[in-house]
């Protein structure tokens, strides 16, 4: 149980990478280079901390979750991001020596490499980033380093391949799947997130500037919540800002009854048509 347990504390260490990654695209949009490059390095220190924690088959021979993540990298960041952190999981994994140095080096670019097409494949065809497909990416990637495996000495590779090829294949894609699927649900709220926010922009900038007096108020107590510029005007005010300081739309009723029938049919239709009133000016 050891390759399990191991393996799998290794792959719920590396899901910490999503929350990481959402931060990371609040600040800047995929696509920009900035965002890019640091993308590249947090899926490359991410990978090394992975390293920090393999499991350990033979001496100079461990297993951990860096093909998920530079894969991840190349899918998500794009080519940049996934050179950036492919670099850094192989310069580490080369510093720390041993037989499977070179083994594991080519797993890492393999990975990467792997990824980027993906990415480029993702942006023929959104669909393909589905969970099911995640899993046959996480196969693909992981029956990849499987056959790196090759490279090292016979004997020994066969007695990897032999010990860790079944709690690979049933571990890793499925991780492959689980952080896939978080970090395309943080993509998909930064999308809602900016068309949010560039329909608030645009319903700010027809607000601000429309001909019309508009306002927003709170019922009941008439406190204003946004005012155009013709409405402070109308109001008897020269800027926006004094009269959202010192306007109260509930005591600007010339006819308070008047105030009270409006709030009656709101109250009862939730909306009000063509209802005509007078306001005093400051």
């Amino acid at each position: 149980m050891t390759i399990f347990t191991d393996l799998i504390s290794n792959v719920a260490l590396l899901l910490a990478l999503s929350i990481l990654y959402s931060f990371l695209t609040r600040i800047w949009k995929q696509g920009e280079i900035p965002g890019q490059i640091l993308a590249g390095i947090l899926f490359g220190g991410v990978a090394v901390a992975g390293m920090l924690q393999p499991f350990n088959y033979a001496p100079g021979v461990i297993f951990d979750g860096r093909s998920m993540v530079v894969s991840m990298a190349g899918l998500f960041g794009g080519p940049v991001a996934a050179a950036i952190s492919a670099l850094i999981a192989g310069g580490y994994r080369l510093g720390l020596g041993g037989t499977g140095a070179l083994t594991g080096f080519g797993v890492i670019f393999t990975s990467a490499a792997l990824g980027v097409g993906y990415h480029y494949l993702r942006r023929k065809n959104p669909d393909v980033i589905k969970p099911l497909y995640l899993f046959v990416f996480g196969v693909i990637v992981h029956i990849s380093m499987l056959l790196w495996m090759l490279t090292l000495s016979w004997p020994l590779a066969f007695e990897v391949l032999n010990s860790i090829s079944i709690p690979v294949m049933l571990i890793f894609p499925l991780g492959t799947v689980l952080l896939g699927t978080l970090l395309v649900d943080q993509e998909e709220r930064n999308y809602a997130q900016d068309a949010l926010r560039e329909s608030q922009e645009k319903y700010s900038a027809l607000f601000s500037n429309a001909q019309v007096a508009l306002f927003r108020t709170r019922i009941p107590d008439g406190k204003l919540v946004q005012i155009n510029e013709r409405y402070a005007k109308m109001a008897g005010y020269s800027t926006v800002e004094d009269c959202m300081a010192e306007f109260n739309a509930a005591d600007a009723w010339a006819n308070p009854n008047a105030r009270n029938e409006l709030l009656r049919i709101l109250k009862e239709n939730g909306s009000v048509n063509d209802f005509e009133t007078e306001i005093i000016r400051r």
